[in-house]
């Protein structure tokens, strides 16, 4: 049954379509070849960089090919580049860094970059749950001229370039904003970046046009189409009828079943921590039950969601982030578990759990949904009754970041500095979202990230980690699995095509 509704899914999006492009892909399709559709399981929700929720994980492609940053971060090497800023200086104590501006960019409505523009966009974005997880020790930008400005922090921090490569960094137009306000904005969504907004279908798909004054050089692709499939079933039929040119992160164990000469696929590790955390609100029952926490935490597989979901590719994790992460504490230096089904019943049998529903949240159609129901088939051998609520993006976050109304939810978070301070983003209690959410040793370990932030000893932060890492697992409130794998799959014929690790995905880099 789900392969004919994949099929009857595909055949109507497929309709209008040559008979030439389901027979031969890509390379028969009626389309013009300086068109690309790329196909996303969750469509993007934040058309501005700043917004009071947090970012949905595809926000990226529409945000990188809008917006521009100041730099540019090279995953591939982990070097920091010009982009919009052509050069810096850092000063000797580390808490002012001067920018000098290209003076050939200009705003999709004609206007000009000028560093008022930053100077409008990161004292405004500071104020945002992005600015406060990636502008790490932003205090405020002074404009020098037209082109140059100093950026001024409270205090050093080593990964600061990393922040200016994030998405905290894209540059909004300050005329455009003052004229039509955050709303406005977001309806009519203005960068300097290489694709001009167009339209948007909730639900279906984003449509957006070559910038050909862009200052990097006109894109190849003059129509770039961000199209939401939800089914990945779906998807790689799409694919292999040319409907689509492009895939991003379809699950592993889907697409190493791909087997069409035109059509390839990669994967690489991500920067991003797939992990399941528990609704810790005063009032929920699984923030009151250490012990039905505990159960969870000693039953779930890692191994399998790793073999199922990523292919066996994924780096396993026990606490938040990679080991490639600056400041990530070492082995040894933190509490930690292995799974263990005895020790689980032990702790379920000591818990108050009475047989509810233990509703697990996450966004439908991508690994979330997948881990969710083998975690679900894992906790049922314990007699916990699992409730998976996938939903699309914009319900999830409503869900999570306001109503509430679940149990836990399956995350996957991208940290873009790379560094163990992202840590702060869950820990700190400026950071909590709902009122009312409290967790053991809060006060402590708000105090430890925050101090990390002012701290430029980076061992002395390591350790603030450590003990954070500690309490989280000792009191079993956030469960990390495993880091994620990105993949893409694209047609062959297409240039410049490949995974990337943080999904800074241009597309103005790509061709046929």
């Amino acid at each position: 049954m789900l392969l004919v509704s994949a099929l009857l899914a595909v055949t109507a999006f497929s309709c209008n379509r040559s008979e030439s492009a389901r027979q031969s892909g890509r390379q028969g399709s009626s389309r013009a070849r300086d068109e690309i559709i790329v196909a996303v399981p969750a469509e993007p929700i934040h058309f501005i960089p700043a917004e009071k929720m947090q970012s949905s994980d595809t926000d990226h492609i529409f945000l990188y090919n809008v917006y521009d940053t100041l730099l540019y971060k090279d995953t591939s090497n982990g070097d920091v580049k010009p982009w919009l800023a052509e050069k810096w200086e850092l000063s000797p104590d580390g808490k002012q860094i001067k920018f000098k501006l290209r003076e050939d960019v200009y705003f999709h409505d004609g206007t000009k970059l000028t560093a008022r523009d930053v100077q409008f966009t990161y004292d405004d974005t500071k104020n945002y749950p992005v600015g406060a997880a990636l502008l790490i020790n932003y205090d405020h930008t002074e404009v020098i001229d037209d082109y140059n400005f100093i950026i001024h922090m409270v205090a050093p921090y080593n990964a600061i370039l990393n922040s200016f490569c994030s998405r905290a960094a894209f540059i909004v137009s300050k005329a455009h904003y003052e004229k039509v306000g955050e709303e406005g904005y977001k309806a009519k969504p203005i960068g300097t970046g290489a694709y001009k907004f167009v339209s948007w279908t909730s639900g279906d798909q984003i449509v957006l046009e070559a910038n050909e004054k862009y200052w990097g050089g006109a894109p190849a692709f003059k129509k770039f189409i961000i199209k939401t499939i939800p089914d990945v079933n779906t998807q790689i039929l799409a694919l292999e009828t040319g409907d689509i040119d492009v895939i991003l992160n379809a699950p592993i164990e889907n697409l190493q079943y791909l087997n069409n000469p035109n059509l390839s696929w990669d994967a690489v590790g991500s920067n991003a921590s797939h992990f399941l955390a528990f609704f810790m609100h005063e009032k929920s029952w699984v923030s009151q039950d250490p012990n039905f926490r505990k159960a969870v935490q000693a039953a779930i597989d890692k191994n399998s969601i790793n073999t199922a979901v990523f292919g066996g590719k994924a780096e396993i994790i026990d606490i938040y982030g990679s080991k490639n992460f600056t400041t990530h504490p070492l082995p040894g230096s933190y509490s930690t578990y292995t799974r263990d089904m005895a020790k689980a019943r032990e702790y379920l049998a000591k818990s108050n759990y009475k047989g509810q529903e233990f509703n697990i949240a996450c966004i439908a159609g991508t690994a979330n949904q997948k881990s969710a129901e083998i975690i679900q088939g894992t906790l049922s051998e314990l007699g916990i009754k699992v409730k998976i609520t996938a939903t699309d993006s914009a319900a999830f976050f409503n869900t999570t970041q306001k109503t509430g109304d679940y149990d836990a939810m399956l995350v996957i978070h991208n940290s873009s500095v790379m560094d163990q301070d992202s840590m702060y983003l869950y820990f700190a209690k400026v950071r909590y979202e709902i009122p009312g959410i409290t967790f053991p040793h809060g006060d402590e370990m708000n105090d430890l990230v925050v101090s990390a932030r002012q701290n430029p000893n980076n061992e002395e932060r390591r350790a603030n980690y450590a003990k954070v890492s500690s309490y989280v697992n000792d009191d079993a409130y956030t469960i990390y699995i495993l880091m994620d794998v990105n993949t893409i799959a694209f047609r062959k014929d297409l240039k410049g095509v490949r995974p990337n690790m943080a999904k800074y995905y241009r597309i103005s880099e790509w061709s046929y």
